[in-house]
């Protein structure tokens, strides 16, 4: 690390860092417990803006032009870094695992209870946006992820919570996606869908019709609600 260190990671923590650099920062991270402690404060407090504002107070005009797989490089730096602390947090946290392995249906698609004692990396992705292209760079990401995990068997659980305007990735009448949908859903079982039934409601009440939701997707309360839970349980969380 340089002088620079609170620098390098913000910009790590929003992977804002070439490989090369993710590479150098994850390597001292691994071997300084301290570092680690504060990428995973940085990172917590990251999520909880990201949910406290749609659009952080003084930078409303402040556009930034994202990487097309910004999403796959710090998904797979916060992984990794997760694996590594898996193990202590576990052994601190004993008698209240059981309550960070919730699942949504358990007879469901990608709903396998996983054992206490796994390594299985669980990462969240919120997905806001109506932007259908944005949405399919995302399931190309995550498909690469799952792929990538399957092929090193590695355990690894997936889930895209859409809501608000994300929630037109999981509509019948307005997702790109339906065909690719079904596909990932059969074909990884540890992919969920996940959609919000405080919107499909509120866009009913607003607009006067039926919302209909991919058959593929699971229907929770607050899209909201769960990623914070998700938080809460262990999960990494990453917001597109």
């Amino acid at each position: 690390m340089t002088k620079n260190s609170d620098i390098d990671l913000n910009a790590y923590v929003d992977g804002e860092l070439t490989s090369q650099e993710s590479v150098r920062v994850l390597e001292t991270i691994q071997q300084n417990s301290a570092l680690a402690h504060e990428v995973c404060e940085l990172n917590n407090l990251k999520s909880q803006l990201q949910l406290a504002y749609a659009n952080p107070p003084g930078f409303a005009g402040c556009k930034v032009k994202r990487t097309s797989r910004r999403w796959l490089t710090l998904a797979a730096s916060l992984l990794m870094l997760a694996v590594g602390l898996l193990g202590g947090w576990l052994a601190s946290n004993e008698g209240q695992a059981q309550d960070r392995l919730v699942v949504l249906d358990p007879e469901g698609r990608g709903q396998a209870p996983a054992p206490v004692d796994s390594e299985e990396t669980r990462i969240v992705f919120h997905l806001t946006t109506h932007d259908q292209t944005t949405a399919g760079e995302l399931l190309d990401d995550v498909e690469q992820m799952l792929a990538a995990y399957e092929a090193d068997g590695l355990p690894l659980r997936v889930e895209i919570v859409s809501n608000g305007e994300g929630l037109a990735f999981l509509r019948e009448r307005l997702s790109h996606y339906k065909k690719r949908i079904h596909y990932l859903a059969q074909r990884y079982k540890n992919l969920t869908f996940v959609a919000c039934k405080n919107t499909i409601q509120r866009l009913e009440v607003k607009q006067g019709i039926e919302v209909e939701i991919v058959p593929e997707a699971e229907i929770i309360d607050s899209g909201v609600s769960h990623v914070v839970k998700r938080q809460k349980e262990g999960w990494s969380y990453i917001r597109v």
